[in-house]
């Protein structure tokens, strides 16, 4: 496994893009800053800290740099300088994605747009506007323009007019990543699925399927094809054939980004490193270069048979020649016996050759001519054979060539058989012993795993016992304090009907009650203060219009409470009638009651006690609850909240009395799954939120309550967020949640009352702080909170709310 030449950790967070371009290394992430690094040293050039948030995606080329995230702008910088040109701002979401290529720069948006631009001069040519969801990936190369989105969807456009070309619908789930090179395009996401396309004509040449996580960047670069990965690894395949040449794993967590150029290959991820590689040229896998060394030699051996068989072919020939040397002979073989012919006919002639000269003289030359003839056959015989005999010995020659050729192919091929099935031997009994090692790993782990169930269980039994006996000491200590209240009222009550016989004066009475709220003013204070020095008696107040208009005018109450208030007094003047009423021979204490009907607080007042006063109580809260927006006997309030006129207040939660879930707070939240549908990853966020939630535990700062398994769980799960996972923020269990408390509907909060009640119960015991906190809000909405938003304005918040 070939290891890093570079390892950089200067950003100190997660880096979420790389790029490689002009000799440059640039990178950028959650610290808001874009690095510029020397490519072939390391040697930081500049840091770039204009970014107003997280940054997503980085791009190099054209003497340029592109930066891009979540305040919604992208960054045109001079690569060389580092100076900033253009700052491109019509994205209305967070800017995913950007690339530079072919004078043309693209972005891609949450706001499920994309935006080519003239890349000199930050001119928007055009928005594409196909995608039906978030495009989180763009790419620009050969005249094409390809654009991968949550909507499980590639888009190839002709970059130069923006014409759609053809959609690839093949990906399973949402495409993270694309790029285009080599006359290639790759795409690869959440289904764990490489696809390389020929773009021309959007056929599928190879499917790559060895990534055992989301698949989150792809890129080209010197003839080959890098893939990052979740599960931590770095794939280089050969593109034209899809086979796997390198296997990189350095990283420590999921891969983010990679980037491919000039023989190095840089990548970047949770771990907040940079790591770069060279890669000089593409090393094949052993098996790989093996089969390679098998073909070569195979090839070798074709040759050597082509050569042989052109011997042979000689052979034949010269063979043939030899056939032409044997008819030779055979003329030879013809004269010879001509000759012996022709000797005799000269032994026969030699008496008549006695007889005349001149015939003699004919007869031997013809005799000198046919001996000649017989000489130049003779010479041809043997040149015939010399022929023959070259060519057997060269025929003998290949047969040997051929023979040694065959036996070198054989010795050839056994060797390489036998290092295979070595190799291959080697690799069984690697992988037997590593699978022996696995499953006793796993049983290892199964068996902590179901001791580790049996100890949460029991801790959990064990904690529902203690809370239970709690809930019990609390109860009786709450009874306790009932009864000993009770006990105190009665003795007030009786002290207060002895002390106040006559008309009792207004305004002391009217400061208790509001004093009783925390929501009395300093200006409410001092005109009841005046009432009290002015003295102003019941009697008087509900004779007298003016002191009534003049008190409710200056405690400034509204229609609601306003009203209520009157109905109080009145009550009040009537039970300073007690004495009277007794003297005409009616019930006192009927009268009281009669009085104090119309509010909880005049029946405490008025010392009225037992189910009937709370019988009496409760319909007037209702008539309170409907007057500040709130129907129904699942919506009745506090009397406090019933002074507000806030017509948004929808009414508090309340769990019935002695209610406790009963179930684990994950189990809780998964029976609840029917009313979540929009948290479509729910089995992913319990499963992340358990160590969370167990680590907390084991590292409790000092002053900090002790939370049980179910309280922590129930932050962990609230606090949770998708990230990556999330398409667009909505589906986060905190989101849908907090979306669910704003509406107030009551069959949906009652379906997640088992995991509120662990959820406020946690934030019950959790220390509390006063003072001044920060909550960022988007600068759109700035408008919109100056205008809802004043100071010293009461505000009633139905949701959670994170600070700083």
């Amino acid at each position: 496994m070939m290891a890093p030449q570079l390892v950089l950790k200067d950003a100190g967070a997660v880096v979420r893009s790389v790029a490689l371009g002009d000799g440059l290394l640039a990178a950028g992430g959650h610290d808001r800053k874009v690095r510029l690094y020397e490519s072939a040293t390391g040697t930081l050039l500049r840091t770039l800290e204009e970014a107003g948030n997280v940054v997503l995606c980085v791009a190099l080329g054209l003497g340029l740099l592109a930066a891009g995230g979540w305040d919604n702008v992208v960054r045109v910088y001079d690569s060389a300088t580092g100076k900033l040109l253009h700052m491109l701002e019509e994205a209305i979401n967070s800017v995913l994605c950007v690339a530079l290529c072919d004078g043309f720069l693209a972005a891609g948006s949450a706001d499920y747009k994309v935006r080519l631009y003239e890349a000199a001069t930050g001119r928007l040519l055009r928005t594409l506007e196909e995608a039906i969801s978030s495009v989180l990936c763009v790419a620009l190369c050969d005249g094409f323009l390809a654009a991968g989105s949550a909507d499980h969807k590639v888009r190839l456009y002709e970059a130069a007019t923006g014409r759609l070309l053809r959609t690839l619908e093949e990906a399973g789930d949402s495409v993270w990543c694309v790029a285009l090179g080599l006359g290639l395009l790759a795409a690869g996401g959440s289904d764990k699925v490489v696809r390389v396309y020929d773009p021309a004509t959007g056929k599928l040449l190879h499917m790559l399927q060895e990534a055992g996580h989301y698949v989150s960047s792809v890129a080209f670069g010197d003839g080959l094809l890098a893939v990052g990965s979740w599960d931590k690894f770095v794939r280089v395949y050969d593109p034209a054939t899809g086979k796997l040449l390198q296997l990189l794993k350095d990283a420590t967590s999921g891969i983010y980004s990679v980037a491919f150029q000039d023989g190095r290959l840089a990548c970047s991820g949770e771990d907040k490193a940079v790591r770069v590689y060279v890669l000089p040229e593409a090393t094949p896998l052993p098996c790989v270069k093996a089969l390679n060394d098998l073909s070569a030699l195979r090839e070798d051996s074709a040759a050597g048979r082509a050569e042989l068989e052109a011997s042979l072919q000689e052979l034949v020939q010269l063979r043939k020649r030899g056939a032409d040397g044997d008819a030779s002979q055979a003329k030879l073989q013809a004269a010879v016996q001509q000759q012996s012919a022709m000797s005799a006919e000269l032994a026969a002639t030699k008496g008549k050759l006695r007889t005349t000269e001149a015939e003699r003289m004919q007869k031997s030359a013809e005799l000198s001519r046919r001996g000649k003839e017989l000489e130049d056959l003779q010479a041809a015989q043997l040149q015939s054979a010399r022929e023959i005999s070259e060519a057997l010995r060269r025929a003998e020659s290949a047969e040997a060539r051929e023979h040694s050729l065959e036996d070198g192919a054989a010795s050839d091929v056994a060797a390489l058989r036998e290092a295979l099935e070595l190799e291959c031997n080697q690799v069984a009994a690697v992988r037997s012993e590593l699978q022996g090692s696995l499953a006793a790993e796993q049983g290892k782990l199964t068996e902590a795993e179901q001791e580790l169930r049996e100890q949460q269980e029991a801790a959990r039994k064990e904690q529902f016992e203690q809370e239970e006996r709690l809930r019990k000491l609390s109860e009786a200590e709450k009874a306790l304090d009932e009864r000993e209240r009770a006990h105190q009222a009665e003795i007030a009550r009786r002290a207060a009907e002895q002390a106040k016989l006559q008309a009792s004066p207004l305004a002391t009475e009217a400061f208790q009650y509001l004093e009783a709220s925390p929501l009395a003013t300093e200006s409410q204070q001092a005109a009841l203060q005046w009432f009290v020095d002015e003295e102003v008696d019941w009697t008087d107040f509900v004779a007298d219009d003016h002191l009534q208009s003049l008190l409710l005018d200056t405690l400034q109450l509204k229609a609601g409470p306003r009203s209520k208030f009157l109905r109080w007094v009145k009550s009040k003047a009537v039970a300073a009638t007690r004495v009277g009423a007794q003297a005409a021979g009616v019930d006192g204490q009927a009268a009281v009651q009669q009085a104090v009907a119309a509010t909880p607080v005049g029946a405490q007042a008025a010392g009225v006690g037992g189910q009937a006063a709370v019988q009496q109580v409760e319909p007037a809260a209702a008539v309170g609850a409907e007057v500040v927006g709130v129907g129904g006997q699942d919506s009745v309030i506090d009397d406090v909240f019933q002074t507000i006129s806030m017509t948004e207040f929808k009414g508090e939660l309340r769990f019935p009395e002695g209610y406790t879930a009963g179930v684990p707070c994950e189990t809780a939240l998964l029976n609840a799954q029917a009313a979540l549908p929009k948290v479509t990853q729910m089995a992913v966020i319990i499963k992340d939120s358990i160590p969370i939630a167990t680590d907390r535990l084991n590292n409790v700062q000092p002053g900090v309550p002790v939370l049980s398994v179910d309280h922590a769980m129930a932050i962990a799960l609230y606090s949770y967020d998708l990230g990556m996972l999330s398409m667009d923020g909505t589906d986060n269990f905190y989101f849908v949640l907090n979306e669910m408390l704003r509406k107030r509907n009551q069959d949906s909060v009652r379906a997640i009352r088992a995991y509120l009640f662990y959820f406020l119960g946690a934030l019950d015991r959790l220390p509390g702080f006063r003072g001044i906190v920060l909550r960022g809000v988007p600068a759109s909405a700035m408008n919109i909170v100056q205008d809802r938003y004043k100071k010293h304005k009461e505000i009633s918040w139905c949701a959670v709310t994170s600070t700083t």
